[in-house]
């Protein structure tokens, strides 16, 4: 079993890297959209340039069985509400097409103390920013990031990794 998600790994990443030969040389450089929290989140609509990405795969865990389920929003593809917005005050989102619905989502902290975090996912999935506490935010400004992290959710709700 474990051989053939090998095989099946390595076939995908061999895939990738094929086609990100392709694009390196028929297309321009990859579109980045910078969105500022508080923002409607878009997706970049160009076609970029692509090489063997490793996409995160699903975990055996729900995201609905997820210990702060209660306390996500959805801030990609789109903010899911007003609230995930208020969530995602300190950080600014950043999503980047590499082609064949393939999509790299950064969550980067406006203060350089905190690490950002990023996620290469499938154009279906979901990314969802588990706020813990609203107490510490301001309407444009997060003070204590311990409580903040964001999670990947394929379109099946599987959490990623």
């Amino acid at each position: 079993m474990l051989n053939k998600k090998l095989i099946l790994i390595v076939v995908i990443a061999l895939m990738l890297a094929v086609i990100g030969f392709e694009k390196v040389f028929f297309s321009g450089p990859p579109a980045i959209v910078a969105l500022q929290s508080g923002t409607p989140s878009t997706v970049a609509t160009s076609v970029s340039t692509v090489s063997a990405y490793a996409v995160m795969q699903p975990t055996s865990q729900l995201f609905i069985d997820f210990r702060n389920y209660s306390r996500a929003y959805e801030v990609w593809p789109t903010f899911s509400s007003a609230r995930a917005q208020q969530a995602l005050n300190g950080f600014d989102l950043q999503a980047q097409d590499l082609g064949n619905n393939i999509y790299k989502v950064s969550i980067v902290p406006k203060i350089q103390n905190h690490k950002t975090q990023t996620f290469i996912v499938m154009g279906d999935s979901k990314i969802y920013f588990i706020e813990t506490s609203f107490g510490d935010d301001t309407t444009d400004q997060d003070y204590v990031y311990s409580d903040d992290y964001a999670v990947a959710v394929n379109a099946a709700g599987y959490v990623l990794q």
